[in-house]
């Protein structure tokens, strides 16, 4: 009404971040893009950089993993023409949150020490670590600038995601207490919730179950206050998890039909395909397999929709595996091999290497024993290469049982 053009464009930009959050990935992408057209018109970069910045973000939640990467490298090279550090950061970070999703955790722990380190230059001088190699020791006092601490927190939260995600519990778990206290001391409700759920989740990978229930819990607790459905949801779903790992089956389908109703209520057709994964995985386990391959075909069906590459061979492999439960070989092979190619494709070496196990598997059942031992000779050094030093004996044994079937 005044005629601030500005002003107008920085609330159209700011309700697409509200939706963003809110998960209406279609309408925020339709009021940033508004909000571009106006920075645009009154020749604001800064703005239009940041609706390229935005456009990233949403275009990583919907799985458009390469498009989000290059719609973040524009908005980088955009915050680095004017000069504007902070921002070519929060790019930064976001690109190595895109890498980190794809299993890329390399270049994702490469991209977010670029990251840090920038925060770090541009006012969080305060944050320095023991040792920086691992990304472990004491943060020092934090600048009043909460903007820029968050950013940092941020930083550490992701780089803790990774170490989890690379099996190092206890660094990761160590990483995400020290996130937490700082998210707690700067108010963060949702950044603190966040550390609890991921808390929760390592516990879970330790088997460690009633510490991880009582984690998740409380991290819902968090999420149902500050009125985040999706983060609290996944807790369900996380929970659901732990039930089933327990062998509580029908409490877990319970779990998962509430985590995927909310899911669905909010629009998340990754956490409901996810829903339908894990459902799938179960009836398995109950051995109703016809149940269970319908279930994980629905899922499948679901993730190549919304372009999940990852969920999408994961629910090949169980369907593969499925087949092979019923001795239909030949299947199962076909459809291990297509699941193992698609890992094969986003650079998954750990879901290949179970692959590789299951079809040198199948291949000694078939008594093709020869072919059975190059098969999980290859799964053994995949194992080895990545670590899993449990699968990697698996592998022997299995060679060993050849063995004695040959003698």
């Amino acid at each position: 009404m005044i005629g601030d053009q500005l002003g107008a464009a920085q609330c159209l930009q700011r309700l697409g971040q509200i939706l963003h959050v809110e998960n209406k990935y279609t309408d925020a992408k339709d009021m940033v893009g508004q909000a571009k057209a106006q920075f645009d018109m009154i020749g604001d970069k800064l703005g239009a950089a940041q609706y390229l910045q935005s456009l990233g973000d949403i275009l990583h939640m919907e799985n458009k993993y390469a498009d989000a990467k290059d719609m973040l490298g524009q908005a980088k090279v955009q915050f680095d023409m004017i000069g504007d550090k902070l921002w070519a950061a929060w790019c930064l970070q976001s690109l190595g949150n895109v890498l980190s999703t794809e299993t890329k955790y390399a270049d994702a722990k490469d991209i977010l020490g670029q990251a840090k380190a920038q925060f770090e230059m541009i006012g969080f001088k305060e944050n320095k670590y023991a040792d920086a190699k691992d990304m472990l020791g004491q943060a020092k006092a934090q600048s009043d600038m909460i903007g820029d601490k968050l950013g940092a927190v941020q930083c550490l939260r992701s780089l803790g995601d990774i170490l989890h995600m690379e099996n190092k519990y206890a660094d990761a778990k160590l990483m995400l207490c020290q996130t937490k206290a700082q998210f707690d001391m700067i108010g963060s409700k949702l950044g603190a919730a966040q550390c609890l759920q991921r808390l929760g989740d390592i516990l879970c990978m330790e088997n460690k179950y009633a510490d991880a229930r009582d984690m998740l819990g409380q991290a819902k607790a968090k999420f149902d206050m500050i009125e985040n459905k999706l983060l609290a949801a996944y807790c369900l779903y996380s929970l659901s998890n732990i039930l089933y790992m327990e062998n509580e089956y029908a409490d877990a389908k319970d779990m998962l039909g509430q985590a995927k109703a909310q899911f669905d209520m909010i629009g998340s057709q990754l956490g409901a395909a996810q829903c339908l994964q894990s459902l799938g995985d179960i009836l398995h386990m109950e051995a109703k397999y016809a149940d269970a391959e319908d279930m994980l075909g629905q899922a499948k069906v679901q993730f190549d929709m919304i372009g999940d590459k990852l969920g999408a061979a994961q629910c090949l492999q169980s369907l593969g595996n499925i087949l092979s439960t019923e001795n239909k070989y030949a299947d199962a092979k076909d459809i291990l091999g297509q699941a193992k190619a698609q890992f094969d494709m986003i650079e998954n070496k750990l879901m290949a290497a179970y692959c590789l196990y299951s079809l040198g598997s199948i291949l000694y059942m078939e008594n093709e024993y020869a072919d059975a031992k190059d098969m999980l000779g290859q799964a053994k050094a995949q194992f080895d290469m990545t670590g899993n030093k449990l699968w990697a004996a698996q592998c022997l044994k299995t060679l060993d049982d050849i063995s004695c079937m040959e003698d």
